[in-house]
Formats: structure tokens, sequence, C-alpha cells
């Protein structure tokens, strides 16, 4: 039953206490509308807030393999559990000085949306660059790096750097609802991944979309996006596979090649 509802590889890393906690933050995030969603990404993800900078660094709690149970546990260690129960409290009053929120919303509601976004969402994201890290290094013809000015600057997440064609492709991870962004905002994303071209820090840029069980979702069962369509394109989402992720890294690398080949001849 855990592996159906969940990815098979995201269960895999999880013990039972876990899945129940991943289908328990599930319904949890099925159950918030847009009114109550976005003021508390507003407020989770802005780190001008307090619990916003307290967040900021939930990447130092993750490690390979963790599961949701222990990442939650080391989120609230490394905050530490007393100055957690304050700032949620205070989140939960300033998000409830809105009078539509507190019209519609209890205090618990907003807590438990405030949860989804601090401990989930964040979780799955970083689960999902793991995976996709596992499905790389299973080739030994890839590098992989990473870093914060790739990802701040240039909307990547990883550069890989294919050994036989001493290419560098660039690669953005985002949950499917990437789509549903503001034209203006996925413009920002689509300037920065140029950006990213034209000096040098890759060649090519591919988004790779997920949805919250870690799977790959494919457009037009392509699992690898090409930047362009991903920023300006409608996404027609299917589910997506491994061994046609690698394959597709494979033909983009080949692409990148025939592109320079023919620039060279000119």
């Amino acid at each position: 039953m855990y592996q159906e509802k969940f990815g098979s590889w995201l269960h895999s890393k999880q013990n039972s206490k876990s899945i129940e906690l991943l289908e328990t933050y599930e319904e949890y995030n099925k159950n918030i509308d847009r009114d109550l969603r976005t003021k508390v990404v507003k407020y989770v993800k802005n780190n001008r807030t307090k619990y916003g900078r307290a967040l900021y660094k939930t990447r130092n709690c993750y490690v390979d393999d963790i599961t949701f149970e222990a990442f939650i546990v080391s989120v609230i260690e490394t905050i530490e559990i007393e100055n957690m129960k304050k700032l949620l409290t205070k989140a939960i009053d300033i998000i409830m000085q809105d009078k539509k929120i507190r019209k519609n919303y209890s205090r618990d509601d907003v807590l438990k949306a405030i949860k989804v976004y601090s401990f989930y969402h964040v979780y799955i994201g970083y689960a999902f660059e793991q995976h996709v890290r596992d499905l790389i290094k299973s080739d030994d013809n890839y590098e992989i790096y990473t870093s914060d000015t790739l990802d701040l600057k240039y909307a990547i997440d990883m550069q890989v750097h294919s050994k036989k064609h001493n290419k560098v492709i660039g690669l953005q991870l985002k949950t499917f609802t990437f789509s549903n962004l503001s034209v203006d905002k996925r413009k920002t994303y689509l300037t920065r991944n140029r950006n990213a071209i034209v000096e040098k820090y890759c060649n090519d840029v591919y988004y790779v979309f997920h949805d919250n069980r870690c799977n790959i979702i494919s457009d037009d069962f392509d699992c690898l996006i090409h930047y362009e369509k991903a920023c300006k394109g409608k996404i027609n989402y299917f589910f997506g596979d491994k061994e046609s992720f690698i394959a597709e890294l494979r033909r983009a690398f080949e692409r990148v090649e025939k592109v320079e080949e023919n620039r060279n001849l000119w």
C-alpha cells in the first residue's frame, strides 16, 4: 500500500513512522486553499522574517537517505525547540492578523499549513535532489557540481559534466506547480538560465519536474525539458522513469556537442 501511495524511491528511504508522517502531511497539503497557502508561503519563505531566516539553512539538516521523521527532528534541534515554539507562535499571530484568514481558519489550520512549508515541501525538494544525484551517479561518465551561487544567481540546482563530451548541462529541479507561476516570474528564471549559458557556467539548461512523492514528471514523456520550453510553454504532465532520464541526459549532451560542431563550421 505504501509503495503504491508514495514513489518507490522515496518509500525505500522511510521507516513506518516517517511514512505515516508523509501521509499526514500530504493530507494537510491537499486541504490548504489558495488564500491560506499564499499567506503562509509569503511568511515562511521570506528570508526577511524571523521564521524564514530560521529555516533558511535547513539544507544543513538534510543528509542522504535521512527519513522524514529524522529530518523534522534535525530541523527542530537546529533551531532549538523553545525558539521554534516562539517562532511558530509569532508566525501564527502575524498570519492571523489578516481578517480573511482570521474569519475562515483556526490557529491549528494555520499551524498545519506552516508545518507543510517548514518540513514537508522542504524535505521533498531536498530528497528529489538526492534522487536525481543518485540516478546521475549510476553512470560513471557524469560528475556533479552544486553551489549556492549557481542556485541563487543562475537558477541552476546542479551542473552535470559529461567526461565523454567535456560539456556541462545545468539542471533546475522544480515541482510540477512551476507552470502555475506568473509569466513574469518564469521570465526571471529564463533570463537567469540564459545568463548561465552566456557566462559559460554551462552549455545548456534543462528542467526536471517532480511531484510530492519524488516521482519524475515528464512533458509528453520527456523527463528533461529544455529551459526555454519550461519557462515559456505549457507542460503536459506524465510520469517519467529513471531509464528514460539517463537516456535523455545522454541525448542532451549529444545535442549540445552537435550544436558546437555546427557552430565551428561557420
